[in-house]
């Protein structure tokens, strides 16, 4: 059977590297084709989906008996809690490791900027500075009802998954007492910052 149809005479054919249909012209440092601008630190073009910063803070926990409205421990500094100078992110979850079982109520207090003008002083009450108060970024109420018990020891966590804006890179960290927990070990209170 003899092929039938239309047929297509390329006349003019291209020589390779010579010439092009269609051109866009650049002149260097004068023309852009759309821009994309990126800040110093961790942005870059390519990337779906954020990354998170964990703070393993340890709580410097005495062992006599607190009373509600003590500080447990002293301030603690979350180093590098953002990745990139937004100094901002989602704090996602926050894991308190308690290995007395003591299951109290408790606050975590979280600060964009050093609170330096408050005193900070273990198993006392916490009177924060009216200059620092206004630097709290956060504040997570956590219950009893947030653990989970083993045969001795027991892990709260809770998610807040509220955004938090800094004044830089760290932010600085206390928890308040809201019962009577008694620690002969010594916490440690995770925390987890999802990057803008």
């Amino acid at each position: 059977m003899a092929r039938q149809g239309p047929y297509v005479s390329i006349t003019n054919p291209l020589p390779a590297g010579t010439n092009s249909l269609g051109s866009v012209s650049l002149d260097a440092g004068t023309d852009s084709v759309g821009t994309v601008g990126l800040d110093a630190g961790e942005e870059h073009v390519g990337q779906v989906g954020g990354e998170a910063a964990v703070g393993t803070l340890t709580v410097a926990a005495g062992t006599v008996a607190y009373a509600s409205g003590d500080l447990i421990g002293t301030k603690m500094t979350w180093g590098t809690a953002f990745r990139s100078t937004k100094y901002s992110g989602y704090l996602s979850k926050l894991v308190w490791q308690d290995p007395d079982a003591q299951e109290y109520d408790f606050d975590v207090v979280i600060w964009k900027a050093d609170p330096s003008n408050t005193t900070f002083t273990d198993n006392s009450a916490l009177d924060v500075d009216d200059d620092d108060l206004l630097q709290v970024a956060e504040v997570v109420n956590v219950y009893s009802s947030d653990f989970a018990s083993f045969a001795d020891n027991s892990v709260a966590q809770v998610e807040p998954k509220n955004l938090v804006v800094g004044d830089g890179p760290d932010l600085y960290v206390a928890v308040v007492a809201r019962g009577t927990p008694t620690y002969a070990g010594t916490p440690q209170l995770l925390a987890f910052m999802d990057q803008n």
